[in-house]
């Protein structure tokens, strides 16, 4: 490859395209977890169980537009099991209002965002985070206009690495991600009566283990293919990433970098992609 930008470009891609593969890991160990009521996984809050997310059909809670079934959570210690929601901390459901903020006016779009369950010193929530731009964090909202179909948002929704999803906590270890929507908006004023969106909700939990298959037949008959795959899908991602570190490696020691390697992307404007940058210190040890 000759020393360009480009030849970054596509292998940033790669590297976004394995990074994906986690979550596809991520499922496999919940999956696994939860089928032998098992927790091997270093984590300070987990979804046992439910908190499943329903569509309001009750004139006491006619503005919501998402109610929250019961579930239970772990924290921390093994004895910490907490029954949710916690109705004290008023996280049993959304309005349009809750997600889209009381002072915003938006018309034919498509607002990404995505709902996690949370932990502080005030209890477990469930808090709403606003699709932001990977490489702005800290600024605006996602919002598209609905020149694409709803499909197409759902895909960017899903598969975009461009957008981010803050965490509401900024901690891993105390926040887990339970869905991901699309808010499809006609017009909103945060004027009940006025207001017209609809919600196309993704479910992404990943319940932890609690109960297990108790039923020993179904226990005997799935346990051991849960395992198996799990064993595959670890095996295909550490196959991947020995395939990445090799293309990457040999574009590495490409002779025509001039003076080297890490002078040339130390000063070179555009300077390297991010995920890759990343990629090269964590597994090549190359600190760019």
């Amino acid at each position: 490859m000759s020393p360009n930008y480009a030849s970054a470009y596509i292998l940033n891609n790669l590297v976004k395209a394995y990074n994906k593969t986690f979550s596809t890991v991520d499922y496999s160990t919940s999956i696994k977890e939860y089928g032998l009521a098992l927790n091997n996984t270093e984590i300070n809050l987990r979804l046992l169980y439910g908190l499943s997310a329903l569509y309001s059909n009750s004139s006491s809670n006619i503005e919501d537009i998402l109610v929250f079934g019961k579930g239970l959570c772990k924290i921390n210690s093994l004895s910490n099991i907490v029954e949710l929601p916690n109705s004290t901390n008023n996280t049993d459901s959304l309005k349009l209002s809750d997600i889209l903020s009381t002072n915003t006016e938006i018309s034919d779009c498509y607002v990404f965002g995505a709902i996690y369950l949370t932990t502080s010193g005030s209890g477990e929530n469930i808090e709403i985070s606003l699709a932001k731009f990977a490489n702005n964090v800290a600024g605006t909202n996602v919002i598209l206009s609905k020149d694409i179909s709803i499909d197409e948002a759902q895909d960017i929704l899903l598969n975009s690495t461009d957008i981010v999803f803050p965490q509401p906590t900024g901690s891993a270890n105390t926040s887990v991600l339970l869905y991901k929507f699309i808010v499809d908006v006609d017009i909103y004023k945060n004027i009940f009566r006025e207001d017209r969106a609809t919600i196309k909700l993704v479910d992404i939990r990943k319940p932890r283990g609690y109960f297990g298959l108790t039923d020993e037949i179904l226990f005997a008959t799935v346990a051991t293919k849960i395992i198996d795959a799990d064993n595959d899908i670890n095996t295909l991602q550490t196959t991947a990433l020995d395939t990445l570190k090799g293309v990457v490696q040999k574009w590495v020691e490409t002779a025509s970098w001039n003076p080297d390697f890490v002078s040339y992307w130390t000063s070179a404007n555009p300077s390297i992609p991010s995920e890759l940058k990343d990629f090269l210190a964590a597994e090549l040890g190359i600190i760019i």
